[in-house]
């Protein structure tokens, strides 16, 4: 599996491929860009979670905490060492690469069934949405998981989030079911 660095250039006509690494042993599932814009993270189906260096072109770190296929990985906006993963294993796992035990899992009572996607809130760094391959959506407190506010939103597995710029931020999540649902903070459909 590869990660690979693209690069628009500046007339914006054209994008130029500036690196390609072949890390994983198996397909890369999900990569995201830490805050300090310097690292990435990498998740995929050989169940490991790789933290790569950009300008270096390197990994520096590369865990095998998971026992199944890391389905989405994702960084917290604000926090360079701090992303979460989210896996086959019915697990989601809490990272700080500053800790000599970086991965703290999350247990989260609101979702029964495999976590396929998880992205940070944009304005809150101790939460996060969560979803699972039964189509419900939580935002869980990393400080208290057992708390979080949790919805069936979809029919089948959630394949993605975003969330809007404005100060209110509303959520959009996207599923296997073919459709697209917008939420507020209390997870209602808008």
């Amino acid at each position: 599996g590869a990660v690979e660095l693209w690069e628009l250039e500046e007339t914006e006509s054209l994008i130029v491929n500036k690196f390609c690494k072949y890390e994983h042993d198996d397909i890369v599932t999900s990569v995201s860009v830490l805050a300090g814009s310097t690292q990435a993270v990498s998740g995929g189906r050989d169940f490991c979670v790789k933290v790569w260096d950009i300008p270096e072109q390197t990994v520096l770190h590369s865990y095998r905490a998971h026992s199944a296929a890391v389905t989405c990985v994702a960084s917290c906006p604000g926090k360079d060492t701090v992303f979460l993963s989210c896996a086959e294993d019915n697990r989601t796992l809490l990272w700080d690469t500053r800790c000599p035990k970086p991965a703290t899992r999350i247990v989260c009572s609101a979702c029964n069934y495999l976590p396929t996607s998880v992205m940070w809130h944009p304005q809150k760094s101790d939460i996060f949405v969560l979803g699972d391959e039964s189509g419900t959506v939580a935002l869980v407190d990393t400080k208290n998981p057992d708390s979080a506010l949790s919805a069936a939103v979809h029919v089948r597995g959630i394949t993605g989030f975003a969330f809007s710029a404005h100060s209110s931020p509303l959520l959009a999540s996207i599923s296997e079911d073919c459709s697209v649902a917008v939420l507020d903070s209390d997870l209602s459909e808008v």
